[in-house]
């Protein structure tokens, strides 16, 4: 660690120290630096040339890094500057303004930022979190209603900006394990803001409003289809009830959760309107702001998307671009709430249909025994006018498992002048069936009964890339379902879903796929996880099993050339 004569508070490192000596700089200095887990790398002159923290070694760790390099090669290289001929009041929104500008610092790591001169000479460091402390009129009191993915990640990164963010839930055990920061989601640096907040005080948990100071109410409950594929809005109403009875002149309302198309101005605003005695436009301000992030990359996503936004009136609007203009650096203005609504209903209908597509493609090619994801790639192939997506065992996961069908339907039940979305389940729904006919037609190509089969499925989280925990809506768990009567035994491997989850459903887990090779006589992956390829098949040995690779990880050719194995995927099975 250089000397300074600036202070004994910040860190200071040469560029050509080495990781592994970093860590040790940090560790050591953890309890008498006033910004611990951080460090400044500076030149001779004290100029700055990258920031360090703990979080960016933690990363290089999981990436396999050589910690012997030097510390240039993971540090932030354009780190975010406040320069001295900044009037200190000011620093809180400049920080802001460089946030929402920058694509690099969209995560949840930053917190000390340095202060320099303008030749970039350190001169001090300021802690952001100490300035969001101190206040600040654009932050405002915010209650969010529903904790799944949407609402969870939604906490941690508006507490995050400055803002004091209260969730609530009416799943009491659910509020239990957040209070003991126990996070039941797999998303990437949501744990760890999560905690950081609450021990800053920027967010807490509760099944109950315990007040009624809230400035901004945000809906993100789920909008689920009930067994008559029509949408479920109980939910939605009973949070509608609730901000009825604490809403204030000037609150604001929006809604992340998707609903069917028209569902703000028939449910919500009479909902409102009723149980508060207040009016829409004149009294409170409702806008609907969908989200749209994906699994495994909310976290950074919440900050680098453009939002959506379509307000009941135009003041209603711009209070809402407003707010969400301190998250995300660009917010995109529609002319309605119901063309907000459309937006999140067109986005992931689209997607659905888009896959639909490829796996309807694999139904035909499957007459003809051909690999449809060689089909594509070669279709694909310097025509770039209109790439299709690859094929998959079907579409699983919360969204598009149901967005497509909120999509046929309207507030009033379901709108007759639009099928694609009914369609696009309709042909997923059939790739997920489709490992189970290739099981079959294994069963009879060899000549072994079905019922003697042992077979494994790989990946049961909905899907592997982004990497998620969630199962729900899982076409693996569907799966697993409709062979259990047909087969002798079901295992199951997946590479996040965690072992005691897995057998608290009720299946069997295997550790060591590769030890287990003699027990079985099909392994089927369902996911794309990367890990899902690294299973050895060198060290197969086995008289006869099927491998039906999913998502075409595996080179069939070279599949083919292990005795004993025979390789599927979408449309395509060994002759």
């Amino acid at each position: 660690m250089k000397k300074s004569n600036l202070s004994k508070d910040v860190i200071l490192l040469s560029l050509k120290i080495s990781i592994d000596e970093t860590i040790r700089v940090i560790s050591l200095n953890s309890k008498n630096t006033k910004y611990p887990g951080f460090a400044v790398v500076v030149d001779k002159g004290l100029k700055v040339l990258g920031v360090i923290t703990d979080g960016d070694i933690r990363r290089a760790y999981v990436k396999g890094v050589d910690f012997r390099n030097p510390v240039s090669s993971i540090m932030k290289k354009n780190p975010i500057l406040i320069f001295d001929n900044l009037e200190k009041g000011n620093y809180l929104n400049e920080i802001n303004r460089l946030l929402k500008l920058s694509e690099e610092h969209n995560s949840n790591w930053i917190r000390f930022i340095p202060i320099v001169d303008q030749e970039k000479k350190l001169l001090s460091v300021v802690d952001y979190f100490d300035l969001i402390k101190s206040g600040d009129t654009k932050f405002k009191k915010v209650v969010i209603f529903g904790l799944g993915y949407v609402g969870l990640t939604l906490a941690g990164a508006l507490s995050n900006r400055g803002h004091k963010v209260t969730g609530i839930d009416s799943n009491k055990s659910l509020i239990k394990r957040l209070n003991k920061n126990k996070i039941h989601i797999h998303e990437p640096g949501l744990k760890e803001t999560i905690r950081l907040m609450k021990s800053k005080g920027r967010v807490s948990f509760n099944s109950l409003i315990t007040n009624n100071s809230f400035k901004i109410h945000i809906i993100a409950v789920g909008t689920p289809i009930n067994k008559s594929s029509l949408p479920d809005l109980k939910s939605l109403i009973q949070v509608l009830n609730s901000i009825g009875q604490i809403l204030q002149k000037g609150d604001q309302v929006m809604l992340r959760s998707t609903v069917p198309l028209g569902t703000t101005r028939k449910v919500v605003i009479p909902v409102l309107e009723k149980k508060s005695s207040l009016e829409v436009g004149k009294d409170f301000h409702i806008a609907f702001t969908p989200e749209r992030t994906i699994e495994g990359n909310a976290m950074q996503e919440l900050y680098s998307l453009p939002q959506i936004v379509g307000g009941y009136s135009e003041e209603c609007t711009k209070k809402a671009i407003d707010f969400w203009g301190g998250l995300t650096s660009t917010v995109v203005k529609v002319p309605s709430i119901e063309a907000a609504e459309l937006v999140k209903l067109a986005n992931n209908s689209f997607r659905d249909l888009s896959f639909a597509f490829s796996n309807n493609l694999s139904m035909l090619a499957d007459k003809f025994n051909i690999n449809t994801h060689e089909l594509i790639i070669a279709a694909n192939k310097g025509y770039s006018r209109n790439p299709i997506p690859l094929p998959s065992p079907g579409v699983g996961g919360y969204c598009l498992t149901k967005d497509p069908l909120l999509y046929d339907s309207s507030f009033e039940g379901v709108d007759t002048i639009v099928k694609f979305g009914k369609m696009s389940r309709i042909s997923n729904e059939e790739a997920s069936k489709y490992p189970l006919k290739i099981l079959k037609k294994y069963s009879k190509k060899t000549s072994k009964k079905l019922t003697d089969f042992n077979v494994l499925i790989v990946g049961i989280a909905f899907k592997g890339i982004p990497e998620t925990n969630d199962i729900r809506s899982s076409v693996s768990l569907e799966l697993i379902k409709n062979i259990i009567p047909l087969v002798n035994k079901v295992y199951v491997w997946d590479a996040i879903v965690d072992k005691k989850v897995v057998e608290s459903i009720g299946y069997n887990y295997i550790d060591n796929i590769e030890k287990r090779f003699g027990e079985l006589d099909a392994i089927i992956i369902m996911n794309n996880h990367i890990k899902n390829s690294e299973i050895d098949f060198n060290k197969f040995k086995n008289n006869h099993c099927l491998l039906f690779d999913g998502w075409s990880q595996y080179n069939p050719t070279e599949i083919e050339q292990i005795d004993g194995l025979t390789y599927s995927t979408m449309g395509y099975i060994s002759p």
